[in-house]
């Protein structure tokens, strides 16, 4: 089976615009919770949905449940009944090796704690914030780094992450259901 894409966000979008135009994936929907229209300029051509309201989405449930569905700096907490078994977040900490790093502002927790290294994962999204297994991870260096270019390599670093998830994911013989914890053949193809 082939999936479709849906990714959500809450900031600028640019990083799902980035994810595109590497992959050159097209989303079948685009879900944003942000009120003003001032994302990324480059998203603007493709299906977004804005919702205020975790309700309004309950009416898209047959298709989430079809898509894999991926949140992009989506700052709120999807409710139980919205989780499907498709559905991944991406995070800027090094969540495997630093749980501290769970939840708001990672790369801030990470520059603050003088951390030698962070990373950024991809996880299954569970009830609990940041707690779903991981599916790939990349560790990187941020010593000596300011908090910006920490944050710049960390969002570097997401978007390959994504690249290489959704193209391996969107592949219809790979089992989203097989996955090990690590950077190594996490999503298996049969």
């Amino acid at each position: 089976m082939a999936y479709n894409w849906i990714p959500f966000f809450s900031q600028t979008g640019n990083e799902i615009a980035e994810i595109i135009e590497l992959t050159k994936i097209e989303p079948l929907l685009i879900v944003t919770n942000k009120k003003t229209r001032d994302y990324d300029n480059r998203l603007k051509k493709y299906n977004i949905l804005h919702f205020s309201d975790f309700n309004e989405l309950c009416k898209l449930r047959h298709i989430l449940d079809d898509s894999i569905v991926t949140l992009h700096g989506f700052l709120r907490i999807i409710p139980k009944e919205l989780i499907t078994k498709h559905m991944f977040n991406g995070h800027p900490g090094l969540i495997s090796r630093y749980p501290e790093l769970k939840g708001i502002n990672p790369q801030e927790k990470a520059y603050n704690l003088n951390y030698k290294t962070s990373g950024c994962v991809i996880h299954k999204v569970e009830q609990e914030v940041d707690s779903g297994q991981i599916l790939l991870e990349k560790e990187v260096i941020i010593e000596n780094l300011s908090l910006e270019n920490i944050y710049k390599e960390l969002k570097r670093t997401s978007i390959g992450l994504w690249v290489e998830f959704l193209e391996r994911s969107m592949n219809e013989n790979c089992d989203l259901r097989c996955t090990k914890h690590g950077q190594d053949d996490t999503l298996t193809s049969n």
